[in-house]
């Protein structure tokens, strides 16, 4: 919400305060004006309740409604504020985007935030992680850009809205009785807010095939997706990254913490994760950004982290 509100409602309690204090004031009591107390009111302001008995019991319960009112105002206020600085939305000026897509980015980016920070997602798919994502995808296409002509012929566009949208309709965050595939319900999603449909159509297709689990059963659709389609490549090595290193181990624990078949296992499974699936994630990275970054993430996670984990977990003496 902005700043320049809060003068505004400074503004408007000193004006409701002044004119509580002239109806109240000594001219305008009943004794000076010879008037009843109610004929000081309008019938709106009595709402004609007969327990009434004068102008200063009204304007006190006038005034004491109005400071609620604004009390609740300034309140909603700072909640905004503060939501905006926990969850800023994507600085867009830093972006390729045309004119003519501007508008329509800015309002699917606003909807992905209300819909990732809402109920049916965890912290570790929350908008943060897609802001994550949209950044790692940035670098990568920068960085391959400068080697490699097919990154050069990518639309910048596909990738950030590929990042952005990748957990739309994920299979763990959706209804029970949404049968929809998840590809349909981000294409349905990015043409509510009119993004252009060969485009939504694309990043639909690609976001809805980066999972880990759809290349271990179907390796060879997700291998000609990735060659049919350089922008896939990029958008898979920026969601795998965020699995990786600090924030995938953060994110991991996370996960499985509020996972109800797996929040009561041992510890250890974590362990079993980074030592299983995670330790594939450098080799199928699909950009040589990529997987140099992923490699250096995953050292970490085994020497740095599962190190220091055995020492602290292992109560051998006891």
């Amino acid at each position: 919400m902005p700043g320049p509100l809060r003068p505004a409602i400074t503004r408007s309690w000193s004006s409701f305060s002044k004119y509580i204090s002239s109806r109240t004031s000594t001219k305008n009591s009943p004794a000076a004006s010879g008037h009843s107390s109610t004929a000081l009111l309008s019938p709106y302001e009595t709402n004609y309740h007969p327990n009434i008995s004068g102008t200063a019991s009204t304007a006190s319960t006038t005034e004491g409604r109005l400071a609620r009112s604004a009390q609740k105002l300034a309140d909603d206020i700072d909640s905004a504020e503060e939501y905006e600085r926990k969850y800023p939305l994507l600085d867009l000026s830093v972006f390729d985007i045309k004119i003519e897509d501007d508008l329509w980015f800015r309002e699917v980016n606003t909807a992905v935030r209300k819909i990732l920070n809402g109920p049916k997602y965890d912290v570790s798919r929350n908008y943060q992680h897609a802001r994550r994502v949209v950044e790692n995808g940035k670098y990568i296409l920068e960085r391959e850009a400068k080697q490699h002509q097919w990154a050069r012929d990518i639309d910048p566009l596909v990738v950030y809205l590929g990042c952005l949208v990748h957990d739309i309709g994920n299979r763990k965050c959706k209804d029970p009785g949404q049968a929809r595939d998840q590809e349909t319900i981000i294409d349905t999603f990015l043409a509510e807010y009119g993004c252009p449909s060969l485009i939504r159509r694309e990043v639909a297709h690609l976001a809805s095939h980066v999972s880990f689990t759809l290349e271990t059963h179907s390796p060879a659709l997700v291998a000609d997706i990735a060659r049919d389609h350089p922008a896939f490549r990029i958008i898979q090595d920026a969601v795998r990254l965020d699995g990786l290193g600090t924030i995938g181990v953060t994110r991991m624990l996370i996960s499985r913490g509020v996972d109800e078949k797996l929040r009561h296992e041992s510890i250890d499974s974590d362990v079993a994760l980074i030592e299983g699936k995670f330790s594939h994630y450098p080799e199928l990275m699909k950009t040589e950004t990529g997987k140099r970054i992923a490699e250096k993430r995953y050292k970490w996670m085994v020497d740095v982290w599962m190190r220091q984990f055995w020492k602290e977990t292992v109560a051998w003496s006891v």
